[in-house]
């Protein structure tokens, strides 16, 4: 059981680990969670004095009003949005060694909340060992560009098995660098859309000239990986036979290096590596449009 004299600490700890403004803690919730984690037992005057303190010594602690409901920290050294562009730098810097590159990610994130810690998946956050000198100098030219707010011109590789020498043009407005299961990827606005490169599927940036608004009201945090490789089980080797209308999704998913093994005006096969839950996962979210060769799970019919 805690000393009382701790309380200041472990309530500071508690709007630190536990609260954002997304979750917000009403005095009881607050009194209940101090006596489950720390044994403290204390009265409503108690807390509200606690809460004044934490206050008077800089602590952005939420006022209680009918339409939060609750008290929360409202400022921290370092903001979910702060931490994601750290991130890209500590990522991006040839310099720093891949093991301190994992202590200096862990120790960003500990300035979260629990909450917002998960929207920064760690598998998104693991570079491999070869980092291709070419992919760096798209980083840095579409890097440069973030930081102008200039719109560009994209050679882009268009989703398909050919050959990486045909190129499409896209222009867009580059807006932040992030890294999906060990690879860079670029988050763009196209035509009034978000829209997501991996660096590797890109050839060539030139800056247009033109400059845009740099304000975009998406966390790149939020940024989805690719959840099928993430489950729990055995992993397998298993044959993809997916409708043509799938290849960009796929091909997004799974990497530009991916072979197809079949193809046809109206489907493709590939060979992925996954474990078993992931493929059922991955199986239903494409059913109709993708059958699953080489598993035991039932294919719906085509």
């Amino acid at each position: 059981m805690a000393d009382k004299k701790e309380l200041p600490l472990a309530l500071i700890e508690l709007f630190q680990t536990e609260t954002d403004q997304n979750h917000v803690f009403s005095a009881t919730e607050i009194r209940e969670k101090l006596n489950a984690r720390y044994g403290l037992t204390l009265e409503r005057r108690t807390l509200y004095s606690n809460i004044e303190l934490l206050r008077k010594y800089g602590y952005k602690i939420s006022e209680w009003n009918s339409e939060s409901g609750g008290y929360y920290l409202e400022e921290r050294p370092l903001e979910s949005s702060d931490i994601a562009i750290l991130i890209q730098e500590v990522l991006s810097s040839s310099t720093i060694a891949k093991s301190k590159r994992k202590q200096l990610i862990e120790a960003l994130l500990s300035e979260l909340s629990a909450h917002e810690q998960k929207m920064f998946f760690p598998s998104a956050y693991e570079l491999s060992e070869e980092r291709e000198p070419s992919n760096l100098n798209i980083i840095r030219d579409c890097s440069q560009a973030i930081v102008a707010c200039q719109e560009v011109s994209l050679r882009v590789s268009p989703p398909s098995f050919g050959s990486t020498d045909e190129t499409d043009v896209l222009y867009g407005e580059p807006r932040k660098i992030l890294y999906v299961e060990h690879h860079p990827v670029l988050m763009i606005t196209s035509q009034g859309r978000i829209q997501y490169l991996r660096i590797d599927r890109i050839h060539a940036v030139e800056p247009t000239g033109v400059t845009f608004d740099p304000t975009l009201e998406v966390n790149p945090a939020c940024l989805p990986v690719n959840r099928y490789g993430l489950y729990e089980g055995p992993w397998k080797n298993v044959l993809l036979r997916c409708n043509t209308e799938l290849l960009e999704e796929i091909k997004d998913l799974f990497g530009t290096h991916l072979k197809a093994i079949e193809e046809t005006e109206s489907y493709f096969t590939i060979e992925v590596s996954l474990p078993e839950p992931g493929i059922e996962a991955l199986h239903s979210r494409y059913k109709g449009q993708m059958e699953v060769v080489t598993s035991d799970i039932e294919n719906e019919p085509a």
